[in-house]
C-alpha cells in the first residue's frame, strides 16, 4: 500500500475582487448561485484573515494562499512575518 504525502493549502485570505470578471465572462463561468459580495475587504477584514489563516494551519495547512494578492500585499507581508510556511499567491 503507497502512502501520499498532499500539502494542504490554506484558503482564508479570499477577497471580492473584479479582476476575475473578464475571465468568467469568457470561460462563460460566472457563478451558478450567489454573489461573491460576502468576501471580506477592508482592514477590519484583514486581521480576521490572519485569524482564520492561523485556524488552518492549526488544522493542518501547509501553504497560506491570498486572493488576489495584487491588492492584499500587506495580508502577504503580514502573513509572511507572522507564519513560517509557503505562501501562494494569486495574481
Amino acid at each position: 500500500m503507497e502512502i501520499y504525502t498532499v500539502p494542504i493549502m490554506s484558503y482564508a485570505a479570499k477577497y471580492a475582487s473584479s479582476l476575475y470578471n473578464p475571465f468568467r465572462d469568457a470561460a462563460e463561468s460566472a457563478p451558478q448561485f450567489g454573489d461573491r459580495k460576502r468576501l471580506p475587504d477592508g482592514s477590519s477584514q484583514r486581521a480576521e484573515a490572519l485569524r482564520e489563516i492561523a485556524l488552518d494551519i492549526e488544522e493542518g495547512a501547509d501553504i497560506i494562499m491570498v486572493k488576489p494578492a495584487l491588492f492584499y500585499l500587506d495580508v502577504l507581508a503580514r502573513a509572511r512575518e507572522t507564519f513560517n510556511i509557503p505562501l501562494a499567491h494569486i495574481r
